[in-house]
């Protein structure tokens, strides 16, 4: 039986076209995988949602993971840290609530990303709020300024 935190990021993910593997979560695009990694900490109970989106273009991989990915995002907040670690007293509705918020939240950042075109598009507009975006997906999507 997985786990509360697993089990609601499962819940979110598998409506919205994800299949799990592990640890991750994957939805395939035209021109990209998003890749939803649940990674836990080395310290104590806790738990961190990272994000990553794989360009086809860098290869064709069926299950990339997410520190791969030249695009990434660590979903963060104080309300979801405490909601993502056990060692937090939090009643667990109350802790599937933040979970789902913010995980929707941080596909949203995604959203219209399954293509080069659609990337570069919301990277332009500024709605591609992403912790690293790395000199290949630059080369690749046309936005390196050398």
């Amino acid at each position: 039986m997985p786990h509360l935190i697993e089990q609601v990021v499962d819940d979110l993910l598998k409506p919205a076209g994800f299949r799990k593997a592990g640890g991750n979560w994957y939805r395939d695009g035209a021109e990209a995988v998003l890749v939803v990694n649940l990674q836990r900490s080395g310290w104590g109970r806790a738990y961190y949602l990272n994000l990553g989106l794989w360009l086809s273009d860098l290869g064709k991989v069926a299950r990339p993971k997410e520190q791969n990915c030249p695009i990434r995002k660590r979903l963060s907040g104080d309300r979801l840290a405490a909601a993502l670690d056990y060692d937090q007293p939090l009643a667990d509705d109350e802790r599937r609530k933040q979970i789902h918020a913010a995980l929707k939240r941080g596909l949203g950042v995604f959203e219209g990303c399954e293509t080069k075109r659609g990337i570069v598009s919301r990277f332009k507009a500024d709605k591609l709020k992403v912790d690293l975006i790395d000199v290949r997906a630059q080369e690749v999507l046309g936005l390196r300024r050398d």
